[in-house]
């Protein structure tokens, strides 16, 4: 469930979202986009369908339920675009992914949103001092041709996993547009957080 705090009067804005990962790269990027935009968060995901608990928690002795991870929305505006973010504390298990994207596509196209971006990470056999690529991938091929001014290498097979990925698909399934930017990094990092990939 979406619970919505208020709703903004944005104009034509994108969608930019991200949860934890390999190397933090994604959720780093738009927590540091957020923080430097001053976004304010206007909606919450209480994903209690999507979450079951895997243990409970102890503290001296006595034994308590964990809270379920939950997603924050925020707004921002630019004087390029509106903008609505989303960060997510923690990815479900994949059997809901789709579920929970598709619920996410439907609360955000009630904004006019028509452009998806998400971040992932891209391990590499590289060193950790080696200044890391970062790789695009697309729902339509027009988009590619759009992006080739910013020096980006494409991504021309793989798998993008999670909700990182999965997002995308469902937002093309939806008639929406949008990009994944891959970060660089080695593959001896990827439990590790890994800003050099999220910077770039």
């Amino acid at each position: 469930m979406i619970k919505e705090i208020f709703s903004p009067k944005l104009k034509n804005p994108i969608f930019i979202a991200a949860w934890p990962g390999m190397g933090e790269v994604a959720y780093r990027t738009v927590l540091f986009l957020k923080e430097v935009m001053e976004c304010k968060m206007f909606a919450k995901l209480e994903a209690s369908n999507f979450f079951k608990p895997s243990a409970v928690l102890v503290n001296q002795g006595v034994i308590e339920l964990p809270n379920l991870p939950v997603g924050i929305f925020y707004y921002g505006k630019t004087k390029f675009s509106d903008i609505i973010m989303f960060l997510g504390e923690a990815q479900p298990q994949l059997e809901y992914a789709e579920a929970l994207s598709n619920l996410i596509i439907k609360f955000i196209k009630k904004y006019k949103v028509k452009f998806v971006f998400t971040f992932a990470a891209k391990p590499e056999p590289i060193d950790h001092k080696a200044e890391p690529n970062v790789y695009i991938a697309a729902t339509h091929r027009e988009i590619l041709e759009e992006f080739k001014k910013y020096n980006l290498k494409v991504l021309n097979e793989g798998q993008i996993t999670g909700l990182n990925g999965i997002l995308l698909g469902v937002a093309k399934n939806k008639k929406l547009k949008g990009v994944c930017l891959l970060g660089e990094i080695p593959f001896y990092t990827i439990q590790i957080e890994n800003p050099k990939a999220s910077i770039r």
